[in-house]
């Protein structure tokens, strides 16, 4: 007898991050019976598992696995979908469902969510459903294929729990078209006429650059071209932020960059409004969107040349034309930098010491997870990431707890790596589970609380305009108590040099928190 996905599962052998629940509890049981126990990694909350899978499949470019109950299970992971869906990390949400006959019934059912498939539609434009034990093996299949093909992306994967029980014989095939546009060689062509053609290119880099083999394409072409390269908060990190050349674009340091180039080569990036400020930032005449997706591009007053082809092939062509230039505009970007940096060091001296203790205390290779809290913030747009590809932030959602299941799922992927967490009071309650299984499973992470009694940043938001603020505020959670009672090693700091002495005595243990209580202001009028 065979089992609906057991034959796949056993050859590919992906992570599986899940929740137990009524609906998937005979996939939980195939997997005991079949070996493939130690596939599975068990989260607090359907939530925590889908940021995990996030985080597993980021560091490692390959597709994992998450397992959801139907209705409120499904509903609580969405978060996660979402935040796949904007990266296009190759997740596959496996998402149980009530009985097939239950659905056909039309009657009420435990869990029942009749527009589960319509929202899993939405969030992901990939969507497939099992209706029989036999095409378990060949739709998870195909969901694979689909996910790791360029441009990557996650799917949903529902399946009926009637579905999930042994069958006789081979399973069955599935029909699947995707019909994706195929290069466009004659706008690449014509890109390559417009680069041939400039005197001072500049390049923009997305989170479509993120995987290693084009991070370190995107760095050469840059080197080939003497331009200089802004990235994306979701692209942070492509290069080695010690280059002077690269900074994240903000308004401040892309002032008379962008103005004195005469073209913006962007890569892997749809120019969306919150990378681009609200699409506040000028940028030059001409500009190429280099992008494997499918979505059109458009800039507000621009002349935006879509190019559909993968970012890896396009650097490669450009670097087999041998193209040169030689420009003074990366020595503009550095100046800004610098520049952006001191006003901010005059402004915000405290905001900016903390983000110097980090950039002293986090090892060089960790990886470093942060969620939306204004320290966050501010490392978005001046901690320098030394090591391509070690820092990540749910840019895509600015979804609150990521940072601490997606670093379980990380280091799952990385086994030996340690890493650090940089999250919020707010963020916290989404997290509690996930550090207690992160102790348990001794996972080498530092995890830094700032703990500023709320959402810290919308107490501080402008549009209160003299009234006073409501639900920001938040009642303290025992964190310290917690951390006695799951073994995580606790420490506390008030300022800047606080947590400096807090975190330079780290080893190479387990998991600990550092809480710090401190009240920062947002960076934004520095940007």
């Amino acid at each position: 007898m065979n089992v609906p996905f057991v034959r796949t599962l056993g050859e590919v052998r992906p992570p599986i991050f899940g929740v137990a629940g009524t609906h998937v509890m005979r996939f939980l049981k195939f997997l005991s019976e079949h070996g493939l126990s130690d596939l599975y990694r068990p989260a607090g909350t359907e939530l925590g598992a889908g940021f995990s899978a996030v985080g597993w499949s980021r560091v490692t470019g390959k597709a994992s696995l998450c397992l959801l109950t139907p209705g409120p299970g499904f509903l609580i992971g969405a978060a996660a979908i979402h935040e796949a869906a904007q990266k296009g990390t190759p997740v596959i949400f496996l998402v149980g469902d009530i009985p097939k006959e239950h659905r056909e019934g039309r009657g009420k059912s435990l869990h029942e969510l009749l527009p589960q498939g319509d929202i899993a539609r939405l969030l992901t434009g990939a969507y497939f459903r099992v209706t029989s034990p036999r095409d378990g093996d060949s739709i998870l299949r195909k969901c694979l294929e689909f996910a790791t093909r360029v441009p990557r992306r996650p799917a949903v994967l529902e399946v009926p729990v009637d579905i999930l029980t042994p069958y006789a014989g081979e399973e069955g095939s599935v029909d699947f078209h995707h019909n994706e546009p195929p290069p466009d060689e004659d706008r690449t062509g014509e890109a390559l006429r417009l680069l041939k053609e400039s005197r001072s290119p500049a390049v923009l880099a997305g989170y479509g650059c993120f995987t290693p083999p084009v991070s370190g394409l995107v760095e050469k072409l840059c080197g080939s071209l003497e331009a200089p390269l802004f990235t994306t908060v979701s692209g942070k990190g492509i290069v080695s932020e010690e280059r002077e050349w690269v900074s994240v674009l903000t308004p401040s340091v892309a002032k008379g960059v962008l103005e004195e180039a005469d073209l913006l080569i962007v890569l892997g990036s749809v120019l969306s409004y919150s990378s681009t400020f609200n699409r506040s930032i000028r940028l030059p005449e001409k500009v190429v969107v280099v992008s494997a997706g499918g979505e059109e591009i458009s800039y507000p007053g621009r002349e935006v040349l879509r190019v559909r082809v993968t970012v890896e092939r396009f650097i490669e062509q450009v670097l087999g034309e041998k193209i040169e230039k030689s420009s003074s505009i990366r020595e503009k970007l550095s100046e800004n930098r610098k520049r952006l940096e001191e006003r901010a060091r005059e402004s915000f001296p405290r905001e900016m010491e903390y983000v110097s203790v980090l950039e002293r205390a986090v090892p060089e290779g960790d990886l470093l997870f942060t969620d939306p809290t204004i320290l966050s913030y501010w490392m978005r747009y001046f901690f320098r990431v030394r090591t391509p590809g070690s820092y990540h932030y749910p840019w895509g959602t600015n979804s609150l707890g990521f940072a601490v299941p997606g670093l379980r799922g990380a280091i799952t992927a990385k086994p030996g790596k340690r890493g650090t967490v940089v999250t919020g009071d707010g963020n916290l309650p989404y997290s509690l589970q996930e550090i207690n299984l992160a102790a348990r499973e001794n996972i080498p992470a530092t995890i830094i609380v700032i703990n500023d009694g709320g959402y810290g940043v919308l107490r501080d938001w402008r549009g209160w305009k003299g009234a006073s603020p409501l639900g920001v505020d938040l009642p303290p959670l025992p964190l310290e108590a917690f951390c006695r009672d799951a073994g995580v090693e606790y420490n506390r700091a008030t300022s800047p040099e606080e947590l400096s002495a807090a975190l330079s005595g780290r080893g190479r243990g387990g998991t600990r928190i550092v809480e710090v209580f401190d009240r920062l202001r947002p960076p934004w009028s520095v940007l």
